[in-house]
């Protein structure tokens, strides 16, 4: 008879972790998962360095308030009703961490230095923050973060001031996918600044809800042309400026290739490469649009598909309530009368609780 193979043991303790090199330390820090890293890296300094100096994959984070789009556009949350929500992978839902925010001191002390570590040490797929009543992000993170330093492949900034945007959006490194921003319930929406930013030239998509300004699509066109931006480059807007389909064809006249009441076509210094500008599907008062470089040999049929990313759940807040009076409403655009009616019942919960806190205060 053979040798009978044992079992290996599981490791529950090792005592030798400190007469280890860095060097292996550091390979075995690369298997922990992120609960084990961020609990090492408060064990000691030495330990925070190594932690800190290697970048690991993290999935998704999102710091939400309460209510969802678009009720946090009238009535954002405080930092009593956040929430953060860490996935560390989109390939498994069963290693999902919530953290809420109770009070002030719960928020500066937990909250807020998790989220710089993630934010210094993590490649993530998707990263979304919004806006907090009474707290503004700027004074919140001050000097910790460093511009260009989140590499963050899908950034979601929801309902973020004017100081706010441009914050994160410097943080970014200039490579990723998406930018995704609302110019919605942010005064003076800093467009101008944007487009001369690396991360809002370089990314492949750019989206932004409720663009009042009418210059934008064709300012960043022009600098697609100055870049020679790949094919591919996407620019989407959920409502614009009624002028900015004509102002376009205007600004671009010698460089017109074709002209319709939904499509204009222009050409690029790079023969190989077009940009095309067409009106998405109607809505009831605005009309989303999207500009995106494509291949000079694209055929014209193929511009409607083009058309086809709207949902009624990306429609800006004038129009979003609109659809509870109609019969169109699909479950595929995750929008219903029930679901209205909860948020509705949220929004009534919030407002009862905002007075009671005004009326009696915190003890």
């Amino acid at each position: 008879m053979g040798n009978k193979m044992s079992s290996p043991k599981t490791l529950t303790s090792f005592e030798k972790w400190n007469d280890l090199p860095p060097e292996m330390k550091l390979v075995c820090i690369d298997h922990l998962d992120f609960k084990t890293r961020f609990l090492l890296r408060s064990t000691s300094r030495t330990e925070r360095a190594l932690v800190d100096a290697h970048q690991f994959q993290m999935g998704h984070v999102q710091m939400q308030g309460l209510l969802p789009y678009p009720i946090n556009a009238i009535i954002p949350s405080g930092y009593d009703a956040q929430k953060l929500t860490i996935i560390p992978s989109l390939n498994s839902q069963k290693e999902i961490y919530v953290i809420s925010v109770r009070n002030a001191t719960r928020f500066t002390e937990t909250i807020v230095p998790l989220l710089v570590f993630i934010l210094k040490t993590s490649i993530i797929s998707e990263f979304s923050i919004e806006m907090i009543r009474q707290r503004d992000w700027v004074n919140v993170f001050g000097n910790m973060l460093e511009p260009a330093s989140f590499r963050i492949k899908n950034f979601y900034g929801v309902i973020l001031s004017h100081q706010e945007t441009m914050f994160f959006v410097s943080k970014l490194h200039s490579i990723n996918e998406s930018i995704h921003l609302d110019a919605n319930g942010c005064q003076k929406f800093p467009m101008e600044r944007l487009i001369e930013d690396p991360a809002i030239l370089n990314t492949k998509l750019l989206g932004i809800r409720d663009l009042p300004n009418k210059d934008a699509v064709w300012k960043l066109a022009e600098k697609w042309i100055e870049n020679d931006s790949p094919i591919g480059t996407t620019f989407r807007v959920t409502s614009t400026n009624h002028r900015s389909f004509h102002q376009f064809a205007v600004v671009f006249k010698d460089r017109l290739i074709s002209e319709t009441n939904e499509e204009i076509l222009i050409k690029t210094d790079n023969p190989s490469k077009h940009i095309l500008l067409k009106l998405a599907r109607r809505c009831r008062v605005s009309r989303p649009l999207i500009c995106i470089v494509v291949s000079s040999e694209t055929k014209e049929l193929e511009f409607e598909t083009f058309g086809k990313w709207v949902t009624k759940k990306m429609m800006p807040l004038s129009e979003y309530l609109s659809f509870l009076f109609v019969e169109d409403m699909n479950e595929e655009d995750d929008l219903n009368g029930s679901s209205f009616i909860i948020l509705m019942l949220h929004c009534v919960w919030l407002l009862i609780t905002m007075i009671l806190k005004c009326l009696f205060g915190r003890h």
